[in-house]
């Protein structure tokens, strides 16, 4: 009954069980990767560092920029053609294109790339350990789950076991063969048998829960996963590292580490952007420009007026009449021509001098130079403690060997005694006391055994991880 219940709650879902894919531990990863949230953080920061890498490279390219106006001026003005006061409406517009560089500035951009180049290689890392904090998490989630499938199969059979006991108990009641107090005792055990199985079906449904939602894994859908061998678990045994080899390999390869001494090498960047302040910055400059004004205009008609003069001639008066040229007709210089007319072109350098800037240069050399004791420290931390963490791993490693071995061997001498037990409960030399606790020390030993292996697994994971080998 309780079995068809685990079956029920954990795999109900509209893909049966037949042809299911088996997942192993890479697996897992692999599909978690994709949707755990903080990988996600880790992957934005990786290309914004990207996008801003790129930015600082395109700072020592010349800059390019356009400007176009127009508008109309009422009454009074001056002719932007002519710079002459005339007396009518103007439609007019200017248009420019200005182009800058910086020629020198001590450094400063050349070592903004340096240092944005070193953040980008920074977030590469924080990302790689992410991957591996995630990855140690799934697997050990991913052995909770096989731990508690094995602690359940064990539960189980001890109930079938336990079952069996007590109605052969049973039938040797009802012939006479035995009290009936001694049936009562054989059902309490079979009582507490059950209670095992269903503490233990509670705990691998919790523990395949907890999978999946570290997977993102959909919690309706089955999670069928690859058991651990025995040859992988023998293995585990004969495989050792040694704490000052494997810190040394750690030290080199771990992202956490190497992180640390990249940002360290960011902050020489930062000290040099800084003092790049204190020293006089060369640019040079460009610009071209026209305008267009409807007040421009040429002749296209022209005629003739009579004037007339008032003057002198020997003393008398007299009246001329001159023919003087007028023009009758204009119109507005096309653009193209207004614009080569008028284009002009401006070009040159530029040199800022700092003089005094109220200490703020002074200032952000210090603090980029504070900012470099701190990352010497952090990662001076950083090794110690891997380190510290490296003594205790492996020799959590090596304590968790001689448990699996003690483990083993109370197990080995659980299993004769309980052997032996049966054998004399069957030819009624043994008490249903004797035989039930028997088997629970049995039972436990093997629960102990199976935390132990899985204990062993886990701890040798993390030090292949501090090895550099990929969580499989």
């Amino acid at each position: 009954m309780a079995g068809r219940l685990l079956l029920f709650i954990l795999f109900s879902s509209t893909i049966t069980v037949q042809g299911q894919e088996t997942w192993n531990l890479s697996k897992c990863i692999e599909f978690g990767v994709d949707k755990n949230v903080l990988l996600k953080q880790a992957e934005f920061n990786l290309r914004n560092s990207a996008l801003t890498l790129k930015e600082s490279k395109m700072q020592i390219l010349p800059n390019l920029s356009a400007s176009v106006s127009t508008g109309i001026s009422i009454g009074r003005n001056i002719d932007p053609t002519t710079n002459t006061f005339i007396t009518e409406d103007i439609i007019g517009g200017n248009y420019s294109l200005s182009t800058g560089v910086v020629l020198f500035n001590s450094g400063a951009l050349r070592n903004n790339i340096k240092l944005n180049q070193t953040l980008l290689l920074v977030n590469t890392k924080e990302y790689e350990q992410a991957l591996n904090d995630y990855s140690l998490q799934v697997a050990a989630n991913y052995l909770n789950v096989l731990l508690a499938e094995e602690r359940f199969t064990i539960a189980k059979k001890n109930l079938e076991i336990a079952t069996l006991q007590a109605n052969q108990l049973r039938k040797l009641v009802e012939i006479g063969s035995r009290a009936a107090a001694d049936a009562l005792e054989m059902e309490s055990a079979e009582a507490r048998a059950q209670q095992t199985l269903t503490l233990a079906e509670n705990a691998l449904i919790q523990s395949s829960m907890t999978l999946k939602q570290v997977l993102r894994y959909n919690l309706n859908t089955e999670l069928k996963l690859e058991k651990i061998s025995e040859a992988e678990l023998r293995n585990i045994i004969n495989e050792s590292y040694s704490s000052v080899d494997l810190y040394n390999i750690a030290v080199a390869n771990q992202p956490g580490i190497q992180s640390a001494e990249l940002r360290l090498k960011a902050n020489d960047y930062q000290i040099k952007i800084a003092r790049a302040q204190y020293f006089p910055t060369l640019s040079g400059f460009g610009n071209i420009a026209s305008r267009y004004s409807d007040a421009a205009v040429i002749p296209t008609e022209f005629g003739t007026r009579t004037e007339t003069i008032n003057a002198k001639v020997n003393g008398t008066p007299l009246l001329i009449e001159l023919e003087q040229p007028t023009i009758i007709k204009t119109e507005i210089i096309p653009f193209g021509k207004q614009f080569d007319q008028f284009l002009g072109y401006n070009f040159g350098i530029g040199l800022n001098v700092p003089i005094f800037n109220n200490y703020s240069t002074t200032a952000n050399v210090k603090r980029a130079e504070i900012q470099k004791e701190q990352a010497t420290l952090d990662v001076d931390t950083r090794k110690q403690n891997l380190n510290f963490d490296i003594i205790q791993a492996v020799s959590n490693v090596k304590l968790a060997i001689k448990e699996l071995e003690a483990a083993q061997k109370s197990t080995d001498l659980s299993k004769l005694v309980y052997d032996n037990t049966t054998k004399k409960y069957n030819i009624g030399s043994s008490n249903n006391f004797e035989l039930t606790t028997a088997r629970t020390n049995f039972e436990n030993a093997e629960v102990s055994l199976l935390i132990s292996k899985y204990d062993l697994l886990f701890k040798q994971k993390v030090l292949d991880l501090y090895a550099g080998k990929k969580l499989k």
